[in-house]
């Protein structure tokens, strides 16, 4: 039986790190902008390509964790595509639910790594997304970035979430349905066991979804805690059971309706910053799937992250059961605190 089907893009990867670039921050230094000289020729202190996306990467960090996964995802009939399913069959993730289309190209995002930050050019190619009919029951399903064409997909999976009302459901949109808001996701967000978002895609979706936070009025910084747990608050009564928020170097905030919770990154030797999103979820769901409180489910989530960023790429740094089990014996004194 599949303990978790993930659902969303895939890509190939193409990191490419850069030695000589300005940045150009504003006065209080939220927002940065990475410079080149136009027409310039860069070069790169290496180039390196690897599988990506937030469905895969999910689904191989919960395979390395002992779990049985599988993804629902688009490719294209050409090499990549071929490298993408070739890497998933390698970490014994399942790949019944890759469809080829012969019309499109595969995902490719450019990433450009200075600094150990990331800036990210995407190309998704205009695939239809459908719930296939012969998808064995899960006990969770893990729905993510999809593109444009989300709405056929979220149609299909509403009937099934209905037909199938003992499927968990883990919901981490992309822009596409964010700038949707809740009336694009009007069935998902009440049905989800677990949003999971970062700071910025939080606010998109409050902001959309017209929900009234006086956090984003106010200055999310300027407010410390209270604009967390006004901004948590908000999203948990679009109808989630749980609200997960992640922010970089401030860590991850949940709220459940009873609790506010925080914690702060484990250390890391920082070398590149994509996937920690995808490794937080990953351990953060590990942790469910295991019967683990909330509060514990964010140490797994941090020490997933925090494995991840210290190499190249999204995948490589995941950890397998024994190895997260070593680093949370390692970082005791970091756990989830209330807020």
């Amino acid at each position: 039986m599949l303990d978790i089907v993930t659902i969303g893009h895939s890509t190939i990867d193409i990191i490419a790190k850069i030695p000589d670039a300005h940045l150009h921050c504003r006065k209080d230094e939220k927002t940065c902008e990475l410079c080149f000289s136009y027409g310039q020729k860069l070069s790169a202190d290496s180039i390196d390509e690897c599988i990506g996306g937030n469905a895969p990467n999910v689904a191989i960090g919960l395979k390395r964790l002992g779990f049985e996964t599988s993804v629902i995802s688009n490719l294209g009939q050409d090499e990549k595509g071929l490298k993408i399913r070739q890497i998933l069959q390698k970490e014994g993730v399942d790949d019944s639910h890759l469809k080829n289309d012969s019309f499109n190209p595969t995902d490719v995002s450019l990433i450009l790594s200075y600094q150990a930050e990331r800036t990210i050019l995407a190309h998704h190619s205009p695939f239809v997304y459908l719930m296939p009919r012969s998808l064995k029951t899960p006990q969770w399903i893990y729905l993510t970035s999809l593109g444009k064409s989300f709405h056929k997909l979220y149609d299909g999976l509403r009937d099934y979430l209905v037909e199938n009302s003992n499927v968990k459901l883990a919901l981490n949109p992309g822009l596409q349905e964010l700038n949707w808001g809740a009336q694009g996701a009007r069935g998902i967000l009440e049905r989800a066991d677990i949003l999971i978002l970062n700071k910025e895609e939080a606010e998109i979706l409050a902001k959309v979804s017209k929900i009234t936070i006086r956090a984003l009025d106010l200055g999310y910084e300027q407010n410390g805690t209270n604009a967390v747990r006004w901004l948590l608050e908000g999203l948990k009564g679009l109808g989630p059971k749980i609200v997960v928020i992640t922010d970089a170097k401030n860590g991850a905030f949940s709220y459940d309706g009873n609790n506010f919770l925080k914690i702060k990154p484990f250390p890391a030797d920082l070398v590149e910053m994509t996937g920690a999103g995808d490794a937080f979820s990953s351990g953060l769901l590990g942790a469910l799937m295991n019967d683990q409180s909330l509060a514990e489910a964010l140490r797994w989530g941090a020490g997933e992250a925090a494995a991840v960023i210290g190499k190249v790429g999204s995948t490589v740094g995941l950890l397998n059961k024994k190895e997260l089990r070593n680093l949370l014996n390692l970082q005791k004194e970091i756990t989830a605190e209330s807020f």
